[in-house]
């Protein structure tokens, strides 16, 4: 079963529609339910004591009185033949103090009422409205019968009368209706559906403009990335590719230790600008044969602060900037610019610095020749838990040596072809080019 959360928007926004429209109407079909039946009970009742009104005032006039609150029998005949135009099926008349002075039932004639129809009755004596409900297709009505001249109550009608050509007429009514309802709910529905549908077609088309667009801009911002960190190797040292090396590495042994494939862009970005503060750094300093001063160390050491406050202020860069920062500082919290140790320093910073060590023993430099695969390991691993983060150098050794320097050596040679080297580091879309 698909979950809630696991439905398109438009899918979740159709089905919303669907339960509002269909809501309103069911809403709207009790409405208009309960409207029909309280009309046609209603105007049932109307018409009732209308015509009892209009029969009692010329036929019955005098019914109620009689002191032994008994109606002539000669009545019955009169009473029952125009109360049968109307579907009356019971009748009982009602003297103002609740003796039953004629009805259908002859043993009735003479009872009191009992104490529920004493207080219709009273109800109905006070109010002057008559009191109906509905069972079925049975209509019960109490009536209050006046004297046309004073106007004074002479006694009150109880009868029940057969509706049931009004309740089918009722159904009839109800049925077209909610069809009819119905037929413009589902009328809606569609409509609204092929506007929200040719909306979403458009939102797509226009956001997928904006994805090409903003691919093309990211595309060109980390092309210049390369551009600038291919310099930056020309300046630094005369062996290019430097950068791009460490940056295969700095994915391959991420993807080893299972990073989250939002964060290899931002790695990407952050191993390739590692060095770009070595821009403040002068030639004389960074490009020197011999040792460095006490003083010319901390001229180099100031390239991770330059770094970090050249791209500070670049938000497609914010995370990139865990690398430039803190790519040299150690587990052992002896590195440098802050002096953090362990899980203080970013993930990301301490893959970097495993692969930046292993490409400075393994490349060759004006100096000095390029060691052994075997001992730039050697070495990692002596310094697991010092310089390095113990999980990290571990991930690293699970990596076959064929193939970590397969990796190096591809880096090497696609440094100048930026397609070729996207797809050797596998370079994933950042979430912000996923949320255009």
């Amino acid at each position: 079963m698909i979950r809630w959360s696991d439905r398109t928007p438009a899918r979740r926004f159709r089905i919303l529609l669907a339960a509002a429209i269909l809501l309103f109407f069911l809403i709207m079909s009790l409405v208009l339910y309960v409207s029909l039946d309280r009309y046609v009970i209603d105007d049932t009742a109307r018409n009732t004591e209308n015509a009892v009104q209009q029969h009692f005032t010329y036929l019955f006039g005098n019914m109620f009185d009689h002191q032994d609150h008994a109606a002539p029998q000669h009545m019955d005949k009169v009473i029952r033949v125009h109360f049968d135009i109307y579907d009356i099926e019971a009748a009982d008349f009602f003297h103002p103090d609740g003796t039953i002075v004629y009805s259908y039932e002859n043993d009735k004639i003479g009872q009191k009422a009992n104490e529920r129809q004493q207080q219709i009755i009273r109800s109905v004596q006070e109010t002057r409205q008559p009191v109906s409900s509905l069972q079925a297709n049975t209509l019960s009505v109490w009536l209050a019968v006046t004297d046309k001249d004073s106007g004074a109550v002479q006694g009150i009608v109880h009868v029940t009368r057969n509706i049931s050509f009004k309740t089918e007429l009722f159904r009839r009514i109800l049925v077209t209706c909610l069809f009819a309802l119905y037929l413009c709910g589902a009328l809606l529905y569609f409509s609204l559906k092929r506007v929200f549908d040719r909306s979403t077609e458009q939102l797509e088309e226009k956001a997928e403009k904006i994805r090409e667009v903003l691919d093309e801009i990211e595309t060109t911002y980390d092309a210049s990335l390369q551009a600038l960190s291919s310099a930056l190797d020309s300046r630094d040292n005369e062996t290019n590719g430097h950068s791009f090396r460490v940056t295969a590495y700095t994915i391959r042994l991420a993807q080893e230790m299972a990073v989250e494939e939002d964060r290899l862009a931002h790695m990407i970005r952050g191993a390739l600008l590692h060095d770009v503060g070595k821009i403040g750094v002068p030639d004389s300093i960074l490009l020197k044969q011999g040792p460095l001063t006490s003083d010319e160390w901390t001229r180099m050491r100031s390239h991770v602060e330059i770094g970090y406050e050249m791209l500070k202020h670049i938000p497609f860069l914010q995370n990139a900037l865990e690398i430039v920062r803190y790519h040299h500082e150690r587990w052992d919290g002896n590195g440098y610019p802050h002096g953090i140790n362990k899980e203080e320093i970013p993930l990301s910073a301490r893959i970097f610095a495993v692969c930046d060590t292993y490409d400075a023993i393994t490349s060759d430099r004006p100096y000095r020749k390029g060691r052994a695969h075997e001992e730039a390991v050697a070495e990692i691993a002596a310094q697991s838990g010092k310089q390095f983060d113990p999980s990290v150098v571990e991930a690293f050794l699970r990596i076959p040596s064929e193939e970590w320097i397969g990796t190096g050596r591809r880096a090497t040679d696609y440094h100048e072809d930026n397609r070729q080297f996207e797809r050797l580091v596998r370079f994933p879309q950042s979430d912000e080019s996923k949320a255009g």
